[in-house]
């Protein structure tokens, strides 16, 4: 997950600007399995987690603990956002052809995928 979430900025950043408008279908089609691959592992690893931490720390405490976390709207928010950012980022790699590369779309996904990686820091620290 990390090598997935550390090259998504390396990639945007470190090609020339012209570039990302310039995209052919192959390197499309590479950019966004990238965008598949780090969304994928990014819900992966936080339902992952949730599923451990939310019962165990229940056990501990309460179990209105679950209830809170669920009624919570920035918590359904930035877990919507995270299933909705791996949706869209594996619906696209399918989209991707030979004669199609959707620019505006690939540009959308990059921007979901980012929001999501900056969404989950306040829950890590």
């Amino acid at each position: 997950m990390i090598v997935s979430v550390v090259a998504l900025p390396i990639l945007f950043f470190a090609t020339p600007p012209g570039s990302w408008i310039d995209l052919d279908a192959e390197n499309a089609d590479k950019f966004c399995r990238i965008l598949e691959h780090a969304a994928i592992t990014l819900i992966s690893s936080i339902l992952a987690s949730l599923f451990l931490a939310i019962p165990l720390t229940a056990n501990n405490y309460t179990p209105q603990l679950i209830e809170a976390f669920i009624a919570s709207s920035a918590n359904r928010f930035v877990l919507g956002l995270f299933v909705v950012s791996a949706g869209y980022s594996v619906w696209l790699t399918q989209a991707v052809t030979e004669q199609d590369v959707p620019r505006a779309q690939i540009f959308v996904s990059f921007g979901m995928v980012l929001l999501s990686i900056c969404m989950l820091l306040p829950y890590v620290f």
